[in-house]
């Protein structure tokens, strides 16, 4: 397994290193069972930071690079890696106690499975999210996605979004809120397992993020 840390300062630090668990043995596991061939051998895995400064906050995340083979021949999967912080400091101290790695995994789970449901039965195809391919919560929580680099999917990155652009997000976000609100009047029950939000993170409400980001962000309005 290699590292892949070049510029390293444009990258969260708790990202520079993958975790000694994100390793061949787990990923062909991971694959395993995705694929539902025992017969599948990883050959090679190299990991690098799946995002820049500022990207995100709330995991710890990593591109995984994976060169694979069956009986049909070699492979190439990317992944994206997300996982509990587990490097001593403030965003493991702030997210330890939290439902955050619930709660998503179960929107992907069982949540956007039904959306999606919603939609075919509606003549609409549109897909929501990356696929998830993988997700636990013991020994670890984590979640692993296809990633949508190789699909010509890319951050947007110093310009404005285009309109066609805004045009398109708004008009997801639109079906995901007509989902989400046809659930609740149907299947009142189906979404009453998501309840807990930031401000039940024991420690949210005295984070530095919350008592002094409102004055950081005045700050910035002015300027």
């Amino acid at each position: 397994m290699a590292e892949d840390n070049t510029n390293n300062d444009q990258y969260n630090a708790d990202e520079l290193e993958a975790p000694e668990w994100l390793n061949a043995k787990f990923i062909t596991k991971v694959l395993i069972e995705y694929e539902n061939n025992p017969k599948l051998k990883v050959l090679d895995v190299k990991n690098s930071p799946a995002t820049k400064k500022a990207d995100h906050y709330a995991s710890v995340m990593f591109r995984t690079s994976v060169e694979y083979q069956t009986e049909k021949g070699k492979f190439f999967k990317s992944l994206i890696v997300k996982a509990m912080p587990e490097q001593e400091g403030h965003k493991k101290d702030m997210l330890s106690e939290s439902h955050i790695f619930e709660t998503e995994i179960g929107m992907y789970a069982k949540v956007l499975p039904e959306f999606a449901k919603i939609f075919q039965e509606a003549g609409d195809n549109m897909k929501l999210n990356a696929n998830c391919i993988y997700y636990s919560l013991e020994p670890r929580k984590v979640l692993i996605f296809e990633d949508l680099l190789p699909l010509d999917y890319n951050p947007i990155r110093n310009r404005n979004a285009t309109q066609e652009e805004v045009r398109c997000v708004y008009a997801k976000l639109a079906k995901w809120h007509a989902a989400s609100l046809k659930i609740q009047n149907e299947q009142p029950e189906f979404l009453k397992e998501f309840k807990y939000g930031l401000f039940d993170m024991p420690t949210f409400v005295s984070d530095p993020f919350v008592t002094s980001g409102m004055a950081a962000f005045l700050k910035l309005l002015d300027e």
